[in-house]
């Protein structure tokens, strides 16, 4: 059976004006998406679709947690993660599903069109959602997640390095610093 058969909406069947839908998604989800930013999480996903005569827009908000590694201690964490989208489904004639052109959110199907697969979309809007840097205010929890003998590693290495006091920076024997010191006269 189809994992994704849930998130088919039906167009054809479905009649002029608000509509919504509630879906709960996880690992199941994300395994269907090869090369997926995400490759684990749980979330709340409400979309909203409102149609009309010659468009759908589809908004969605949602909001769960990615299982992830912060990139500040290497530790295994549950990401807070929420967000919203939206799109325009116009209906042409003739028109295979693609975007316009000028404006990504804008997406062109056939009024034919029986259902649409949103699961593409939500797969996206989540992958754009989750920060170039994974961290997050973890003091609250107990215990932490922190990988603390890392935190300890990277404090020493930012005292003790070329940006630290430099006190060691003449004791330490580096063939790669002298041979760039002697690049430097």
């Amino acid at each position: 059976m189809n994992p994704l058969i849930e998130f088919y909406l039906p167009v054809r069947g479905m009649g002029v004006g608000q509509h919504e839908y509630d879906f709960q998604i996880g690992q199941a989800f994300f395994e269907q998406f090869e090369g997926s930013l995400i490759e684990n999480g749980s979330f709340g996903v409400h979309v909203v679709v409102d149609k009309r005569v010659d468009m759908m827009t589809f908004s969605m908000t949602f909001s769960g947690i990615v299982a992830t590694t912060c990139d500040r201690c290497l530790a295994n964490i549950q990401l807070p993660l929420e967000g919203e989208g939206d799109l325009i489904f116009k209906f042409e004639e003739g028109a295979d599903e693609r975007e316009d052109d000028h404006d990504e959110s804008v997406i062109y199907i056939s009024p034919l069109t029986p259902r649409l697969n949103i699961s593409g979309y939500i797969q996206e809007f989540l992958s754009l959602a989750l920060p170039m840097v994974k961290v997050y205010d973890c003091e609250s929890e107990n215990p932490k997640p922190c990988d603390l003998e890392m935190l300890r590693y990277l404090s020493q290495q930012n005292t003790s390095g070329p940006e630290g006091n430099g006190d060691d920076d003449e004791n330490d024997d580096n063939p790669f610093r002298d041979a760039l010191k002697d690049l430097i006269v």
